[in-house]
């Protein structure tokens, strides 16, 4: 978010995909309530679609956030093209008023509101499941988010199972900690398999038309 942006022009970014919310709502003191101009809400059509349009409202005055970091599920980290921080020039003019709390508090805030409010469901976070392109052994990413196993043994190609120097344990510590983010830690093996076969699948058909 940026400051021009907080403007009565409002959020002008062509593909704005971040979370609008009311910043006297998210401190807990708007007087507005139903009559509020600004969100109150995750369930917005702006929030609840995310879409390509972006924000255009006329006087944008709400906390724009990825999605997928309130998630905990982003993979881009600092590359990602949508708002991992409230530091932005936008979002420091949205949260003048909450100078008592720290970024780590508000964040914290947003991701109760967030998960609380049902914004997403299972489906969602299942759609972003993906296996490490780098795979178990040869990772570095400390705190990867992606399922560390063999693509093969997942789409049942793999031709030396004995000997395959990637990893067929589905149930790994790191990949349940993986699949507890994705809220696919219950789901039973043969569907997570399946989840993650159709995964690939989708991932090499778009790879296709590219």
């Amino acid at each position: 978010m940026q400051e021009q942006y907080w403007t009565r022009n409002g959020c002008r970014k062509g593909a704005c995909g971040q979370v609008h919310l009311c910043k006297l709502f998210l401190a807990g003191i708007c007087t507005f309530e139903r009559r509020c101009r600004n969100e109150h809400t995750l369930k917005s059509e702006h929030n609840k679609y995310w879409t390509r349009n972006g924000c255009r409202k006329g006087a944008c005055g709400q906390v724009h956030l990825c999605k997928l970091f309130l998630a905990g599920i982003c993979k881009f980290g600092h590359m990602c093209r949508n708002e991992h921080s409230l530091q932005s020039e936008h979002n420091k003019v949205v949260c003048t008023e909450e100078a008592s709390r720290s970024e780590e508090q508000l964040i914290a805030e947003l991701r109760r509101r967030f998960a609380e409010e049902g914004f997403v469901d299972q489906k969602f976070y299942c759609s972003h499941i993906e296996i490490c392109p780098n795979q178990a052994e040869s990772c570095r990413i400390h705190d990867c988010i992606r399922v560390h196993i063999c693509r093969d043994y997942v789409t049942g190609t793999c031709s030396h199972p004995e000997s395959c120097r990637f990893s067929h344990v589905l149930r790994s510590p790191h990949n349940n900690n993986v699949l507890g983010l994705y809220k696919a830690v219950d789901m039973n093996d043969r569907d997570l398999l399946n989840l993650l076969c159709a995964r690939i699948t989708k991932r090499g058909a778009k790879s296709s038309k590219e």
